[in-house]
């Protein structure tokens, strides 16, 4: 989680503007001989009521179907991946697609970070959602604690 899950959960603690309030896991060893997980599955609960979940795995493909980013709210549902949106609005049966223009996106973070100590200014993703994020982390990690007993592959 601490590998391939710290920037979904960034993104999920953004999207869901406020305090965490419960997070649960589960954590599996698939495929790889790491030390830790190579998929973990984690549900955060928020006080604002936004229910969210962060999937991720090195040890098999995005599900069929799925979309790295997936939004339902009473307004509709905005999903998509890479540079490609998608938003179903409440009765419609086809979601509108949005082409985003291509992106080198880590050259613009270090651009952007280049920019803010050069000007002064906060980076968007300051070091207190850097800290919510991995306190997220941890606590899935302690959610999931002996999830290596039940792992179907096991350590060399």
């Amino acid at each position: 989680m601490i590998d391939g899950g710290f920037h979904p959960t960034y993104r999920l603690l953004y999207l869901a503007g406020a305090p965490v309030v419960g997070v649960r896991a589960s954590f599996g060893r698939f495929r790889h001989s790491l030390q830790g997980e190579d998929t973990a599955c984690v549900q955060v609960r928020f006080a604002n009521g936004v229910l969210g979940e962060v999937f991720t795995s090195w040890a098999m493909p995005q599900p069929y179907g799925s979309y790295q980013i997936h939004v339902i709210g009473e307004r509709g549902q905005l999903f998509g991946q890479r540079d490609e949106l998608y938003l179903l609005r409440p009765g419609e049966t086809e979601p509108e697609k949005r082409s985003l223009p291509a992106a080198d996106t880590f050259t613009k973070q270090i651009a952007h970070f280049a920019e803010c100590l050069k000007d002064g200014k906060r980076p968007v993703a300051g070091v207190e959602e850097g800290r919510a994020t991995l306190d997220v982390v941890l606590r899935a990690a302690r959610d999931a604690e002996g999830w290596q007993a039940y792992a179907p592959k096991k350590m060399d």
